[in-house]
């Protein structure tokens, strides 16, 4: 068994809240798995909101497999959303139309299947709906 303090010296890795999300409290789960070698870290998928936008990134390490992003607005819109990875546009999504009352909310699915660099920020947006989350890679 590891006791604390060896999962303690293992290091933050996978896929971790970035400042924008700072003040939603973070949810991040780390299954520890011993074997017959040292152990093995596998981080889960992190998700955070800001604003009137929230975000999903389903991975492991620097493994994405895809990103939700939702949307909440105070009032019916016709709407998209876009993924940025770097602060590059990675992905649009279709227009989608959202009632905007009764907790109504807009949700968009980006399938990327792809490993990326430690330290890569993806990001989504919704145009005309204010919020911009985020989560950091690694």
């Amino acid at each position: 068994m590891i006791g604390f303090a060896a999962l303690l010296a293992i290091g933050t890795v996978g896929i971790v809240p970035t400042a924008a999300n700072a003040a939603e409290p973070a949810t991040t789960t780390i299954t520890v798995t011993t074997s017959a070698g040292p152990p093995q870290v596998t981080p889960a998928s992190a998700s955070g909101c800001n604003s009137d936008v929230c975000i999903y990134v389903d991975g492991s390490g620097t493994s994405v497999n895809y990103v939700d992003s939702y949307a909440y607005p105070t009032q019916y819109v016709c709407t998209w959303a876009s993924v940025y990875v770097n602060n590059s546009l990675y992905a649009d999504s279709d227009n989608i139309c959202i009632e905007g009352q009764n907790g109504a909310s807009g949700e968009a699915y980006f399938g990327m299947n792809q490993s990326f660099s430690k330290g890569t920020v993806i990001c989504t947006t919704w145009h005309n709906i204010p919020g911009r989350p985020c989560e950091t890679v690694g």
